[in-house]
């Protein structure tokens, strides 16, 4: 059984690790009042939980069991509303902090509940649930670049030094590549695999920099990178 999981992992999962491990180790090395901060604990958290979630889908799919489930569950809904939360950090109004917010709420209540009462089977395909939470995310991504563009507290920000900007772009490829994924997926698995297999690796690549800067947030070597918006929120 260990075997078979070992022979099933693939640079994929090994670098999500490598960065999970990194990242939570950079994290409990902070400073107590950096620690604090609510954007660097759902960091810490989107890494834990991605670790956790594909080892579950890794280990089912040695075990030739369907795994669809663990990123219906994990990837559609947990990380969805701990990513909201981590953009929502970066944004300055508190209306659109609030619109973000309800994103969330809206979520729980039309995928969350139904898949938990038994209305959304556990092995679904996801595409209801990864529509929705894609949508929201892709928003509430333009969102706070509109902010980035047009708020004028951002002008003393420096963006390519701002792991805010480098964490919410990566989002945005992530979630738009998994959202160009379920509206095509007919239409490629039938007519154009290759072309089906290329999207799932840019899906796969966006990832893997979005767990990376993740980890350089929470490591964030010499100060480099701005991790704080120009104001706090309580």
């Amino acid at each position: 059984m260990v075997v078979g999981f070992l022979k099933s992992l693939d640079y994929y999962i090994i670098i999500i690790y490598v960065f999970s491990l990194l990242g939570i180790t950079a994290y409990f090395r902070l400073p107590k009042e950096r620690r604090k901060q609510r954007v660097n604990k759902f960091v810490a958290g989107s890494l834990a939980l991605v670790s956790f979630y594909e080892s579950l889908a890794y280990f089912l799919v040695s075990l030739h069991t369907v795994n669809a489930w663990v990123y219906l569950l994990f990837f559609h809904h947990f990380a969805v509303y701990l990513n909201l939360a981590i953009i929502q950090e970066f944004v300055l109004n508190k209306k659109r902090k609030w619109i973000i917010r309800g994103f969330i709420l809206v979520h729980i209540v039309f995928s969350g509940l139904p898949l938990l009462l038994g209305i959304i089977p556990i092995n679904d395909n996801g595409e209801y649930s990864s529509i929705l939470g894609s949508t929201f995310i892709i928003v509430s991504c333009w969102i706070f670049f509109y902010e980035l563009v047009l708020d004028d507290r951002y002008l003393a920000i420096k963006p390519i030094r701002f792991s805010g900007f480098w964490l919410i772009t990566s989002l945005l490829f992530l979630f738009s590549g998994s959202f160009m994924i379920l509206i095509s997926y007919s239409y490629l698995i039938n007519n154009y695999l290759e072309m089906y297999y290329v999207v799932i690796e840019v899906t796969r690549t966006s990832a893997m920099i979005f767990y990376a800067f993740c980890f350089i947030t929470l490591a964030n070597w010499k100060g480099y990178f701005q991790t704080q918006t120009p104001v706090s929120y309580e």
